[in-house]
Formats: structure tokens, C-alpha cells, sequence
């Protein structure tokens, strides 16, 4: 039975949803969404206490949100007061440093807004109550009040308080069909009016132009021809260390033979048909994994069984033999356990002597046979360091890979009977585009100065967006092999992502240089990278390890920790992270100098000798010291204007070079931070692979030239570095000294790699002093 209460009293309930009880129990509202109905008829002393309690924090609150609405109040009625003087006067500039252009021509302004610049009246800032400088006008008594933004004369431009009232109605974003649409509600120049002078307005009122309007005007895009140099930058970085690489890897032919060699090892037709197989089958096990330029199964079908079947040495298959010739010249331990020592490149000789006399008459002969030969002929020339010979074996081969690809395309599209064989083909393009790229590298390294700018910027496009690269696994490759491509896939992904990624308009462009900086290495380092690392990587090619966290982790522990996953997962992983860090490295690399820069070549040195464009020739031994170097530096600064569509005078464009060159704060950049960390990972990974007996051969001299180059960066500029950096010095220059050690064990034996070792352990002493 309902007991009617005290209606005085709503059940909670309805009281906290602010609806009409009749104070039954249950009451209707309650039981009819089968409510829990609860009535409170008074208050303890202690609940009493605590509401108290609540209302005063409630009002300190309040009175503290009012305070500060009044002081916000203050500084606006304060900036009113400064803009009336504004009304009757010409339009502003649009910072201060236009004012004093003309008449400071030889000095810099910051880019900051002074004290005394006058703001741009609001439409609110109009509304003033003083007769003498009012221009708030009233027409008649049936007009409503209209606040006028702009006056010339008698012509005048208004807001009306209607217009103020649709200018408040809020923009709509919809999404339909993938597609975003936006609705502005502005439909006429008077809708948009009010909104073009609130933002400028806003521009302004604030001590830096927002990101949002930097990305719309000349300012920004200055900063992006900054990134624009900072990718190509990027790009010769990424050729000088394929460059770096070559010279400790070739066997120059001009290298005097070894003492111990006699008539007795040098080789002869018997011998170099004995050692074919052995030299096959420990290619099989090693070098191929690095290379993956065949498919085995159907190289042996097609190169040495017909050669064995019908009673003829394979000394008569020309792809044997080039390949052969290639095996002498690689650095492994399984060959040279086979060559006898001291004659590889002999040996090497003779192979390549044999397949150049079989493929001589066959080079119009469009077939898988002659396409392998002058893939491996290409190899060995380039291995042995002869660019033009290299290039002119490359070119064959690219004729006879575009004559057979349709062929093998649509097979392996289709997937017939003989994939295997397309296979096979698209293996073999793949390494040619590997082989091409290291003669790009070389390219770039001999041309002149004038061909530079367009040597690497061929050499990286070819590097991170290749074309011909096709990773396909075969049914019946290996565990290890299906694991390498998988990784190469990867990869090829990983450096098209940084490729692209960097080329992506900015739609948030950063104030300055130093921004700049920080924006793109975290977003290639830390989102690029990282992500790919961990998201987008088999877990059968990573590592358990942190990517970036170095010093937290003991050399004993990371070192037990790879050669327990190797053992699990195979060589995949170590080479994954390995090929990560070398990007970071080049990256990192991009951001700082080579050297430390004299007293006169400093940038911070521009305004002494810029002058409208023109370089301040001063005493002769200025002129030699600083001429010719600063005439480059600001012949390329004002190659920039028209690239920007900049129509200012060269000494605008001064000034906002050096506003974007030198923010008036600084800020600490993780670049370095980065870059010591990603070295530490990457020179342990490579000392894992100098002790390893079972993967030495997989030693990657390219990384280890980029560590060293980095590091010997970080040591030269050690008095420039933050505390955090300076505390990581020791273990550089430990690492120092394990880079020149695996580099003594893993060069070539050529004379031009013995000179570059002297140069590096001559920087490395000079670096200790």
C-alpha cells in the first residue's frame, strides 16, 4: 500500500533529475523504470558541515574565475585605449621591423612585436563612448546600432548587430563518402568580412604569426624550402655512405700479387673446374642469403645440369663461371677456406676470363643464360673497381632485362607452370638494381661539383623508390630465404614510407629552423621508424630489445640476449634491426656538420658580409678566408626568392632569413640524443656479427662507416652538447675504438682501403687529444 509523505521532500531520484515527484513510496516515477526510490527528509551536523564546505570551495572558485575575467577585462579595455589613436591614422605595418626596413638597413630586428606596435581595431574595439574619436553612428531610431570597421570620407563599412549574430553561427564538418565538407555559412563578401578581420586581428594581437596561417604565407614558405634543402641534404648523406662503403669493400686490380704466390698456385683449366662445385655449394650456404640474385633450384636446372648431362665441364656455362668469378671477390670465410690463400683474385680472374670468351658472340641473344652472365660479369667488374667496364655491363644488362621482362611479368602475374623461371629473372633484376645503385654511388663520387646536385638526387630516388625491385619467394626456398624477403619487403616499405613521408606538404610549418629540425627527425625517427618497427614487422624478424633505449641495458645482457634469438629466429632479425639503425644514422647525419666551422664561417656571420644581395669583399686575407664560401652561401639564399615567389627587396628577405635562422629562444633539439643511442645499438649488433663464427660473413661495412662518421661528428662537437649528451662521450669514444678494430678485421686487402684505415686511426687520435 502507497504511503503518502511530506511533499516537501522529492525522492532523490527525481531530485537529481529535476522532475515532479508525488511523494509516494514508491513513487510513480520510480517504480515505473523500476528505480531504487530513496527519500531524505533532513541533514546531519555532518552533512550539514560538508555542504558548507562544498558552497565555500564553490565560491572561492567563482571569485577567483571573476578576478581573473576583470584583469583579462583591464588589459582589453587598455588595448581599446591604445587602438583609438589607430582610427585616423594610415594602415599599419604588418610587424615592426617594416617601420625601420629603410632607415636600419644594416641592422636586424627581431621578429617580435615591440610594446609600442599598435593593434588592429576589432569590431568590438570600435564600440568606444567617446563623442570627439567615436565612429559608432546611429541613423535613425528605426536603425539598429551598426559599428563601422572601415571609413574613407563619407563611404564607410559597417557590421550590423544582425550580421554579428550569423557571423556566430558555428561551422559544420560532415563526412560523406570519405570526403570531408565543411559548412562555413558564408554565402557573401559581408559573411566573410567579419572573419577575415578577426583573424587578422588575432595575427596581430600575438607575439608570433600561429602555425595555422604560417603554412599560407610567405614566411612559411621559406621554412619549406628549408626542409626542402634539409631532404636533399638527406639524399647525398644517404650516396656519400654507399660511397664511404665501396672504398673499404673493392679489390683494386693494380694492387701488387701477394709475395707467396708461384707458378705452382696459379691456376689453370683443371683447377678452376675443380673448385666449381665447392665455390657453388658455399654460396649456397652464405653469400646467397645476402644477395638473393637466383632462385637455386632453377639456376641449377638451367646453368649446370644441362652442362653435366651431356658430358661437358661447366666450364662451358657462362653464367657459372661469371658467377664463380663474383664468389672469389666476396669477403667470406666459407670461400676462403676453398680459394688457396693469397690467390683469390687470380682465381677470380680466370672465371671471368672463361664466361666473357663464352658470352662474347651471344650478346644479341635475349635469354636467361645470357642475362645472369652479364648481371655477375657486371658484379665482378665492379667489385674489382672498374666503373666504366661495370657500366657497360650493366647497360646489356638492362637492354636484355626490358626485352625479357614482358614475358616474365606476365608469368608471374598469371602464375604458369615455369614461375619458378620468372622467378628467377625478377631475383636477378632486383640484385642489377642493387649493382646499379652502388655505380650511381660511384658516379657521384667522380663527377665534378657542377654534376653533383643532380648525381645524387638520381642516386636517392633510385635508393628509396625502386622500381625494379620484385621480393617473390618460392615454395621451395628455404625457411631462412622466406624470412630475408620477407624482411627486404619490409624495407622496400620502410624506405618509401621516410621517402614519401618527407615530401608531404606541411600543413603545420614550424617558426623557425631549429623547429624544423625537431619536427622532421621526430617524425622520421620516432613515427616513421618506430612504428615500422613495431607494427609493421613480422615478430620473427624483431628483436625482444627496446629500438631506441641504449644505456639502460648492459653490453653482457644485450649481446646474451641477440645470440639467444638467433639461434630461435635465425640471422633476419639482427639484419632488420641493423638496416633501422642505418637509417636512423643517416638521418641524424643530415642535422650535423662535418666540421667545426672557423670564426668566419659561421652563419651567425651573414649580416657581416650581406649587403643587398652582395658580398662585402674586404681585406685580401678575408677574401680568401670567407669569399668564395660566403659568395655560395648567399648566392643559394637568394636563389630561394624565386622559388617562393618572394617580391620583397633582398634586405626584407634578410631579415626574414634571419628570423627563420636565429629564434630569438632556443630549443633543445633530441637529434644527437638520438643519433648516440641508435649508433650504441648498431655498433653492438655489429660486433655480435665481427665474433660470431656462424654469421660473420653477414658484417655490414656500410653501417659501420655511417657509425663512424656520426660519432666522430658528436666527439668534435662535445663542448656544444647538453649535459645529458656529454655524459654519453665515454661510451662514444669506446665505440670509437670497437669500429676501428672490426674495420682492420673487414676491409678488403687493397691498398686504397689501407690508406682510408691510416686516415681513421690518424682522425681517431687527433679526436683523443
Amino acid at each position: 500500500m502507497n504511503k503518502q509523505l511530506n511533499k516537501r521532500f522529492p525522492c532523490e531520484e527525481c531530485r537529481e533529475q529535476k522532475r515532479k515527484c508525488d511523494c509516494k513510496q514508491p513513487c510513480d516515477r520510480c517504480e515505473r523504470f523500476n528505480l531504487k526510490c530513496v527519500y531524505l527528509k533532513g541533514f546531519s551536523p555532518r552533512d550539514q558541515e560538508f555542504i558548507q564546505i562544498a558552497k565555500e570551495k564553490e565560491m572561492h572558485c567563482e571569485i577567483e574565475a571573476l578576478t581573473a575575467e576583470i584583469e583579462l577585462l583591464q588589459k582589453e579595455m587598455a588595448s581599446l585605449q591604445s587602438a583609438t589613436t589607430f582610427q585616423r591614422q594610415p594602415t599599419p605595418p604588418l610587424s615592426h621591423e617594416d617601420n625601420d626596413s629603410h632607415s636600419h638597413s644594416n641592422k636586424w630586428t627581431p621578429r617580435a612585436r615591440t610594446p609600442s606596435a599598435a593593434y588592429p581595431a576589432t569590431p568590438e574595439s570600435m564600440e568606444t563612448t567617446d563623442d570627439s574619436s567615436s565612429i559608432m553612428t546611429t541613423l535613425s531610431r528605426s536603425t539598429k546600432r551598426q559599428r563601422v570597421i572601415a571609413q574613407d570620407g563619407s563611404m564607410s563599412v559597417v557590421l550590423s548587430q544582425q550580421q554579428n549574430h550569423q557571423q556566430r553561427r558555428p561551422w559544420i564538418l560532415t563526412i560523406r563518402n570519405g570526403k570531408m565538407e565543411i559548412e562555413t555559412c558564408v554565402n557573401t563578401y559581408n559573411d566573410l568580412l567579419p572573419h577575415l578581420h578577426a583573424m587578422t586581428g588575432a595575427i596581430y594581437s600575438q607575439e608570433h604569426v600561429p602555425f595555422t596561417f604560417h603554412a599560407y604565407s610567405t614566411y612559411g614558405a621559406l621554412i619549406k624550402a628549408f626542409n626542402t634543402m634539409i631532404l636533399n641534404k638527406y639524399g647525398k648523406t644517404t650516396c656519400r655512405s654507399w660511397v664511404n662503403s665501396m672504398r673499404m669493400i673493392t679489390l683494386s686490380s693494380s694492387s701488387p700479387p701477394s709475395p707467396t704466390l708461384d707458378n705452382h698456385t696459379m691456376p689453370c683449366s683443371q683447377s678452376i673446374a675443380r673448385f666449381i662445385q665447392p665455390l657453388l655449394d658455399a654460396y649456397w650456404k652464405c653469400k646467397h642469403y645476402q644477395h638473393l640474385a637466383v632462385h637455386i633450384p632453377t639456376f641449377i636446372r638451367l646453368f649446370v645440369h644441362p652442362y653435366e648431362n651431356n658430358n661437358n665441364s661447366l666450364t662451358s656455362s657462362p653464367a657459372v663461371m661469371a658467377l664463380c668469378a663474383g664468389i672469389c671477390l666476396s669477403s667470406c670465410q666459407h670461400t676462403s677456406s676453398i680459394i688457396p690463400a693469397g690467390s683469390h683474385l687470380e682465381y677470380a680472374r680466370c672465371y671471368y676470363d672463361q664466361a666473357r670468351q663464352l658470352i662474347a658472340d651471344r650478346f644479341d641473344d635475349p635469354c636467361l643464360e645470357t642475362f645472369a652472365t652479364f648481371v655477375f660479369l657486371a658484379l665482378y667488374e665492379m667489385t674489382i673497381g672498374h666503373d666504366s667496364t661495370s657500366a657497360h655491363y650493366t647497360n646489356l644488362a638492362l637492354r636484355m632485362a626490358n626485352m625479357l621482362r614482358p614475358e616474365y611479368t606476365t608469368q608471374i602475374t598469371m602464375m604458369k607452370d615455369d614461375v619458378q623461371e620468372s622467378i628467377l629473372f625478377h631475383r636477378l633484376q632486383t640484385f642489377l638494381q642493387q649493382i646499379r645503385l652502388f655505380e650511381l654511388a660511384t658516379d657521384f663520387d667522380n663527377n665534378d661539383r657542377d654534376q653533383r646536385e643532380t648525381g645524387y638526387a638520381r642516386f636517392y630516388a633510385a635508393c628509396h623508390n625502386p622500381t625494379d625491385e620484385w621480393w617473390v619467394a618460392a615454395d621451395d626456398d628455404s625457411i631462412q630465404a622466406h624470412d630475408l624477403i620477407e624482411m627486404h619487403r619490409c624495407l622496400q616499405k620502410l624506405r618509401r614510407d621516410i621517402y614519401n613521408n618527407s615530401r608531404v606538404t606541411m600543413t603545420t610549418v614550424p617558426r623557425d629552423l631549429a623547429e624544423l629540425t625537431e619536427m622532421v627527425v621526430q617524425q622520421q625517427i620516432n613515427h616513421v621508424m618506430v612504428h615500422w618497427y613495431t607494427h609493421m614487422l613480422p615478430d620473427r624478424l624483431k628483436l625482444s630489445l627496446p629500438v631506441l633505449d641504449a644505456m639502460n641495458i648492459p653490453d653482457d645482457t644485450y649481446m646474451k640476449t641477440v645470440e639467444k634469438e638467433t639461434k630461435v629466429k635465425g640471422i633476419g632479425a639482427v639484419l632488420a634491426a641493423l638496416a633501422l639503425y642505418d637509417e636512423g644514422l643517416l638521418i641524424a647525419q643530415s642535422f650535423l656538420h662535418k666540421r667545426l666551422q672557423g670564426s668566419t664561417t659561421r652563419w651567425a656571420h651573414l649580416q657581416q658580409f650581406w649587403q643587398g644581395g652582395r658580398l662585402i669583399m674586404g681585406p685580401e686575407e678575408r677574401r680568401k678566408a670567407a669569399g668564395t664560401k660566403w659568395a655560395r652561401r648567399i648566392d643559394k639564399l637568394l636563389s630561394v626568392k624565386p622559388v617562393i615567389g618572394y617580391s620583397g627587396t633582398d634586405d626584407e628577405f634578410f631579415a626574414m632569413v634571419m628570423g627563420a635562422m636565429f629564434p630569438e629562444e632556443e630549443s633543445k633539439t633530441s637529434v644527437i640524443s638520438l643519433a648516440i643511442q641508435t649508433a650504441i645499438n648498431a655498433v653492438r649488433l655489429l660486433r655480435f656479427l665481427d665474433a660470431s663464427s656462424e654469421w660473420r660473413c653477414f658484417f655490414d661495412m656500410r653501417v659501420l662507416m655511417d657509425v663512424w662518421v656520426l660519432l666522430t661528428r658528436v666527439v668534435r662537437f662535445e663542448r656544444y652538447l647538453d649535459v645529458e649528451d656529454q655524459a654519453m662521450l665515454p661510451r662514444v669514444r669506446n665505440d670509437l675504438e670497437h669500429c676501428l678494430t672490426m674495420v682492420r678485421n673487414n676491409a678488403s686487402r687493397s691498398l686504397h682501403a689501407a690508406n682510408l684505415i691510416g686516415k681513421m686511426e690518424e682522425e681517431y687520435r687527433e679526436l683523443l687529444l
